[in-house]
């Protein structure tokens, strides 16, 4: 293949080369398209990759362009209004406070909606696989196959009765009680329903999962050592994943 496009994609996108070559196969024959290298094309535009391509796209993998939209996430903060002053976040005030926690503070903020929107992403697409094909699979799949995170689910759901007032805006679905660990461990289990038709391999998808979950875990645990790379790494892996799961 010409300038190795299947190389660049995956030093792009961190996904595995043997993995993203059965992605690119899925495409050529889906769209009929002429070869591996428009297939790498297409996969190419469709995920907004910063690589250039003009020079060897097809018009037939062009017009099979028109008709796909490419997944599109949407940003999480609204912009600011020209010459508006960034706002800070409300927080108590501590004169003896390190300023170094009220920065941190501030990147938290900001980094808590990516982790809201995908682990209940998450939920729903995990749901979605899972429910049509097995009548209330919670019950009688899940229930049988990880018990451990059933018996998680069922006691948080015991605990969130004895404060009724607290988090009662909806009704809880028992996904709603587990952790993103407890989510990654439902894709593997079941992953013959979610590969590939939802990540292209389960590397891809453990391999992702690795620097998310360990900086939700520092952030849930208002860890004061988590650094402005972790969170940029962890939103860098989130975006991936998040492209696979709107796509389907």
């Amino acid at each position: 293949m010409k300038r190795g496009l299947i190389a660049e994609i995956a030093k792009k996108t961190r996904v595995k080369e043997n993995g993203l070559r059965v992605t690119l196969s899925r495409i050529k024959k889906r769209h009929d398209l002429r070869s591996t290298e428009q297939a790498a094309c297409f996969y190419i535009k469709k995920h907004r990759l910063d690589i250039n391509v003009s020079s060897i796209i097809d018009d037939v993998t062009r017009q099979a362009m028109q008709t796909v939209q490419a997944p599109r996430l949407v940003p999480l903060a609204i912009p600011p209004k020209a010459n508006a002053k960034p706002r800070a976040v409300i927080a108590p005030r501590i004169k003896w406070m390190p300023t170094a926690y009220y920065s941190l503070a501030e990147r938290l903020a900001d980094f808590y909606g990516y982790l809201f929107i995908f682990e209940n992403a998450l939920r729903l697409k995990i749901h979605a696989v899972m429910n049509p094909k097995y009548a209330n699979w919670w019950e009688t799949r899940l229930k049988v196959d990880l018990p451990d995170v059933y018996k998680y689910a069922n006691d948080e759901k015991l605990k969130q009765a004895k404060l009724p007032m607290v988090g009662q805006a909806g009704v809880l679905q028992p996904i709603d009680h587990v952790t993103v660990g407890h989510l990654e461990q439902i894709i593997v289990k079941y992953q013959s329903e979610f590969i590939p038709a939802v990540f292209p391999n389960l590397h891809f998808f453990t391999g992702h999962m690795v620097i998310v979950k360990r900086v939700r875990n520092a952030v849930a645990h208002m860890a004061p050592s988590t650094t402005a790379t972790d969170i940029r790494n962890a939103k860098h892996e989130i975006d991936i994943l998040l492209q696979h799961l709107s796509t389907i």
